[in-house]
């Protein structure tokens, strides 16, 4: 508006020039008149003047601003006028051949935007402060200040102002393969701006913009702009835009004439897309003032975007909705955006990576200052991010909430660098879970040391610190307690050491480990510091329920190692050590149990050493004691499943030992076979032990019992027992007379087994995998009772049992059950020979 009055100024020069009649005095005249308006740099050359019209060659002046200046440079000015018109500063018609203009690098308005409007749309004040009836440009050039995309673009310009109004037309020419752009402006006698932005020789509108300015100074708008047409636009500029689409409709309105006025903004959009994200509906609504003149704007409570149907890279989302109540203020040199507290930003239907999130919900308490390319993220302390039910597949994560515990800053630099302040976060508890299995994490305590990056590299350092955590497969759980965990990572992979306890166990365990992401590879390995150690206040069972062992008494040492490739399986190798170990497997109690193990599980169960497994005691009803196992692992041809191969066997048992080697059992194909080796079992101590009443017996015997497992179970065929010479004697004196005495052969065998000295003892065993044991036992000796020297033959089947058997403990009344019933019923078995 300034560069127009100097014009009108310089016609009206021309005038005075004309009168005193001397032409070559008007260069002279109006470059004088230009530096009284503060102009510098002038130069003015005049080609023709008349009583209606004068012609300027070429004006250049430059105008001081704010430490810079604008600069023009004028060809052909052609400017029409009538005499009495000039009286009022006006003229008909202003023609310009050439036009360029450098302005200034930066913008010299200041004060609010409201108040700082160049001219009041409503009433005739417009017309008022444009002294001329049709302007033409015909070429405008830019440079300098913030032009840069017009900058050496040829740019005309077409005005005209009637007692309707004003119709201006701003054109820009583009090369012969693209189409122009013009930007057509009527402002109507009444103070309503029409502005439209059009390209194509078809004039294919780009953007509509109404302005109205109604009573009580406050102006509203309407607009649209069609995304789908700005690549038209952008290729005047050679520029590639992103893939546009959608149209977007909105309307505004100010309050102007006030020190803090109001705002309003709506803006609606269907089926939008913008480069890879599109959007089924958006809505966004902007409410608030603008304060202490211009530095900063308040949005209100009713601003809010509101999306739909969200589809971006890698991620959809069912709705977005974000209230945008926050201040924005200008602090010197720097931008600051405070998000009004209280307010949470939802998003729902949130899916990327094949995880879905039902809701996620974000306290945005924080502040954001641009500075110098700078950008601050302040999060308060009532930041908090939520995610309520993430699942992938059959898993399901509940309950990640994360907040940090102090003022927390995270800066944004030039070239892509960024870092976060050292401080503490709280991950509240969480739970994972899947089919059969779930992990339940107490809150953790965050620590990061170091977090920082720039470019495509960037490096963290943290503690990591939780009352326990606990794994659950099915009905057993692992409990882990005093986790303390310290990480490490950069782009190139990451590095970590975490200990913590097993429960409640006395003792601790620490893993090391390290991932190379780049790579593809990673190892860890896995130790106790201090042994577990097992009590009956803390019980196997209190670590790992669901076992079918327990343990309350030992010391356990564990190593595990583990490492995988992108181009390898899997490996993971265990080592176990236990120490005066003691406890159930189900109805059988053990102790001094000492276990030494070294097995390879991944990529194949194998042994890495035989494994030795020795017992002081075992006890199923019947004591074993001095148990000694050697058992290796091998891969079965057959499955998955190993090979168990029982190298070596041997425990005392009834005063003797039983042994037995070369056992190989395969789960995938349960048949296997071994011979247990019996020897120098006291038949006295299987007396005392079983608590048969009324029986004496002395003597030792050995034997093979040949054993079978398969998938019925357990049995043994044809097993045989036979005694140690000299033999032994057997007393059997029931303290109640049997009924089976009245019977001759009865009361003649009773007799005999009263003291029944024997020389040969053999037993026929068979064992079914019900549990039945027969026995069929054969004795050959004599006895002083009958009075002769003749000797006796006896045979004795037994049917028992011997899983009810050993549960009970009830052997002394089945053994003279049994001995009775074998009388009774049997006695055409070989018995004793009469006198």
């Amino acid at each position: 508006m300034r560069a127009i009055k100097i014009l009108t100024l310089v016609v009206l020069a021309v005038l005075l020039l004309l009168v005193a009649g001397r032409d070559h005095l008007l260069a002279l005249g109006t470059a004088q008149l230009l530096r009284m308006r503060g102009a510098t740099d002038v130069t003015v050359r005049v080609d023709r003047v008349s009583l209606h019209r004068v012609r300027f060659d070429t004006i250049a002046f430059s105008l001081p601003l704010a430490g810079d200046r604008l600069v023009f440079r004028l060809h052909n000015l052609s400017a029409t006028y009538a005499p009495a018109s000039l009286v009022a500063g006006r003229v008909r018609d202003v023609s310009i051949d050439s036009l360029a203009l450098r302005l200034p690098k930066q913008a010299t308005t200041s004060g609010s935007p409201a108040s700082g409007l160049p001219l009041s749309l409503a009433g005739t004040a417009w017309q008022r402060r444009i002294p001329l009836r049709r302007l033409t440009i015909r070429r405008l050039r830019l440079a300098g200040g913030r032009t840069a995309m017009l900058a050496g673009k040829d740019l005309s310009l077409a005005m005209n102002v009637n007692h309707r109004g004003l119709h201006a037309v701003l054109a820009l020419a583009g090369a012969p393969d693209t189409a122009p752009l013009r930007l057509r402006a009527d402002l109507a006698k009444g103070g309503s701006l029409k502005l439209r932005l059009e390209t194509g020789q078809e004039a294919t509108t780009v953007s509509r913009l109404t302005l109205d300015a109604g009573r009580r100074g406050r102006l509203t708008s309407r607009f649209t702009v069609h995304l789908d047409r700005l690549a038209r636009i952008a290729a005047l500029f050679n520029i590639t835009l992103p893939r546009l689409g959608g149209t977007i409709n909105g309307s505004g309105s100010l309050a102007t004439g006030s020190d803090t006025p109001a705002f309003s903004l709506a803006l609606r959009s269907g089926e939008l897309n913008i480069s890879s994200l599109a959007v089924r509906t958006m809505v966004l609504r902007l409410e608030g003032t603008v304060r202490d003149h211009g530095r900063e704007i308040a949005l209100a409570d009713a601003s809010r975007l509101t999306l739909t149907n969200v589809q971006g890279p890698g991620f959809t989302a069912a709705g977005m909705d974000l209230p945008l109540a926050s201040a924005w203020r200008r602090q010197g040199s720097a931008l600051v955006l405070a998000p009004r507290p209280g307010r949470q930003w939802t998003l729902t239907g949130l899916a990327a990576a094949g995880w879905r999130c039902a809701t996620l919900r974000l306290n945005p308490a924080l502040t954001l200052t641009r500075r110098a390319g700078r950008t601050t993220l302040s999060l308060a302390r009532a930041f908090r991010l939520q995610a309520g039910s993430i699942s992938r597949g059959d898993l399901h994560l509940d309950g990640l909430a994360l907040a940090p515990r102090q003022r927390t800053g995270i800066v944004l630099r030039p070239g892509k660098q960024w870092s976060a302040d050292p401080g503490d976060w709280l991950l509240d508890r969480l739970v994972l879970s899947g089919p059969g299995r779930s992990l339940h994490l107490q809150p953790v305590t965050v620590a990061i040391g170091r977090m920082e990056g720039a470019g495509g590299h960037w490096s963290a350092r943290a503690d990591l610190q939780s009352q326990g955590v606990i794994i659950a497969n099915g009905k057993r759980r692992l409990p882990l307690s005093s986790l303390a965990v310290h990480l490490e990572g950069d782009n190139s992979g990451l590095r970590g050491r975490a200990a913590f306890s097993a429960g409640e166990l006395p003792g601790r365990l620490e893993a090391v480990f390290q991932l190379q992401a780049a790579a593809g590879r990673g190892r860890a390995r896995l130790n106790t510091t201090t042994p577990l150690r097992f009590s009956p206040e803390h019980p196997l069972a209190s670590l790992l329920a669901g076992l079918p062992a327990d343990l309350d008494q030992g010391s356990l040492f564990l190593t595990a190692t583990a490492s995988w490739s992108a181009t390898t399986r899997p490996a993971l190798r265990i080592g176990i050590r236990l120490d005066n170990g003691a406890g159930k497997a189900g109805d059988l109690a053990f102790s001094g149990l000492r276990v030494r193990e070294r097995a390879e599980i991944l990529p194949r169960i194998r042994s890495l050493t035989p494994a030795t497994v020795s017992l002081a005691t075992l006890d199923a009803g019947i004591k074993m004691q001095d148990l000694e196992a050697v058992v290796r692992l091998t891969p079965s041809p057959a499955g998955p499943g190993p090979l168990v191969h029982l190298d070596r066997f041997a425990a005392r048992l009834l005063g003797g030992r039983v042994s037995t080697s070369g056992l190989v059992l395969d789960p995938n194909r349960p048949d296997g076979h071994c011979t247990i080796a019996i020897s120098g079992l006291d038949l006295a101590e299987i007396v005392r032990v079983m608590q048969v009443r009324d029986l004496q017996v002395s003597g030792r015997v050995d034997g093979r019992l040949p054993l079978r497992l398969d998938a019925k179970g357990i049995s043994i065929n044809n097993g045989e027992l036979r005694n140690r010479p000299p033999g032994g004697v057997i007393r059997y004196r029931p303290r109640q007379k049997s009924s089976l005495a009245e019977m001759e052969i009865t009361g003649y065998a009773l007799k005999a087994m009263e003291d029944f000295r024997y020389n040969l003892l053999s037993a026929k065993v068979e064992y079914r995998p019900g549990g039945q044991l027969n026995v069929a036992l054969h004795l050959e000796g004599h006895s002083p009772k009958l009075e002769t020297t003749r000797p006796v033959h006896l045979n004795i089947n037994t049917e028992q049992n011997l899983l009810s058997l050993l549960k009970s403990l009830q052997y002394s009344r089945s053994l003279t059950d049994e001995l009775d019933k074998s009388i009774q019923r049997h006695y055409n078995v070989p018995q004793a020979t009469g006198p």
